[in-house]
């Protein structure tokens, strides 16, 4: 059930009493795609923060969920910028989580090199090829779930 999050899939689109209820209580990874690339993200994040402890995987895939469902993005353009992200210099210590990549995606669309966005910050122009580096189909996550 939704308490107020606008874009729960299949819930009535009723405002919360307040913005701190916001809050989804249906799974927002039923694509096990978005928890896929949300544990792959903190492989690559886990070693720069030296975090011991896992993150809310949940809340992480709703964000990867939002970039690509309320955003416009595909899998493999969150993936690309995130690793375009994670291998700079400066932005590796500032993308720590995809609500970051999301906020900052236009920033580092833009960075990139790969053409012009329009004001929703969604590509005008098709993202350069960048080979994929995390397999998508992989559900290895889930073993023994």
């Amino acid at each position: 059930m939704c308490t107020g999050e606008l874009d729960c899939p299949g819930e009535s689109k009723s405002p919360p009493l307040n913005s701190s209820q916001a809050v989804c209580k249906k799974s927002n990874s039923e694509n096990p795609r978005y928890r896929a690339v949300a544990k792959a993200m903190w492989e690559k994040i886990q070693p720069i923060t030296g975090q011991a402890r896992s993150p809310d995987f949940e809340r992480w895939a709703r964000d990867v969920r939002l970039l690509v469902e309320r955003d416009g993005r595909t899998l493999e353009d969150v993936w690309r910028v995130f690793e375009f992200a994670n291998r700079d210099q400066f932005w590796r210590a500032n993308i720590l989580s995809p609500a970051k990549l999301r906020k900052q995606f236009p920033a580092l669309y833009a960075r990139m090199g790969c053409g012009a966005v329009d004001g929703r910050g969604r590509s005008a122009v098709g993202m350069r090829s960048v080979p994929l580096e995390v397999d998508l189909t992989d559900r290895s996550w889930a073993e023994g779930l």
